[in-house]
């Protein structure tokens, strides 16, 4: 039986990939706060380029709903409200010589609402983070804020706006992480699974960092020596002054520089 799939964020990354799912035969509810998106599914006409996405929302069958329609209509409930980073660094000027981390405040106030509505109504549902935030951020900033009845999934979606449903569907990689003790989630990922990648990194985020698994336990690398069909993925390499860089073309570390 397909799973009933639900999206709090209706963006530029949240529509384009309910749609993939939704035209893989899916059930899908959605929900944002921008009520702009309700006209959008409703008009069938997107107001921006994403490639392959207005071909879906011609025949889309996508439900729009509240909150508390949301969460009563769905078995699994994707995340990807945005996490914008400050205006100061916009990747045209300089970068300032102090740090600002992004702004996750949307990103908290949408899970809040979420979990406090799971709660109410009292059943367990799958929630999967697929903002991308790093999973010390989901670990400090996310997990505080949910009842006992969301089972916490993170699955970073790494894409580009323009072709974010290519990007979804036909990944480099996918990255996986549960909060679960007995690993009784980890399948969930093969439930809604739309994508043709043979690349999965699949981890307990609770105890790894995106950056302690590039530079001081190369988790990805070793993922990516055992998918040796697999052409582009992604790992980490010093270069000849030993500095860190990344690679994703994994033919490329076949060079006789040294693996971290």
């Amino acid at each position: 039986m397909k799973k009933n799939i639900g999206f709090l964020g209706l963006g530029k990354l949240g529509l384009p990939c309910a749609l993939a799912i939704n035209d893989r035969g899916f059930n899908v509810c959605g929900y944002d706060i921008d009520l702009s998106v309700k006209d959008i599914l409703k008009d069938r006409k997107l107001p921006y380029r994403e490639k392959g996405a207005q071909e879906l929302l011609d025949k889309h069958t996508i439900q729009w709903g509240s909150i508390e329609e949301l969460v009563k209509r769905s078995d699994i409930i994707f995340v990807p409200i945005q996490t914008p980073h400050h205006p100061d660094y916009e990747g045209v000027t300089r970068l300032p010589s102090e740090r600002v981390d992004f702004d996750y405040n949307w990103l908290k106030s949408g899970v809040k609402n979420l979990s406090d509505e799971v709660a109410r109504q009292g059943e367990d549902k799958i929630v999967i983070i697929i903002s991308t935030v790093l999973p010390g951020t989901v670990r400090r900033e996310v997990k505080p804020l949910l009842c006992d009845n969301i089972k916490l999934c993170y699955n970073p979606f790494f894409i580009a706006m323009g072709t974010t449903i290519k990007d979804f569907t036909d990944p480099e990689f996918v990255l996986f992480g549960v909060d679960d003790e007995e690993g009784k989630m980890t399948p969930i990922k093969d439930e809604v699974n739309v994508s043709e990648s043979n690349s999965d990194v699949s981890f307990d985020f609770r105890n790894h960092s995106i950056a302690s698994d590039f530079v001081n336990k190369p988790l990805i690398i070793t993922k990516v020596e055992q998918n040796l069909n697999t052409t582009y993925n992604v790992g980490v390499y010093r270069d000849e002054k030993g500095r860190y860089r990344s690679i994703k073309d994994y033919r490329t570390m076949h060079t006789g520089q040294t693996l971290v």
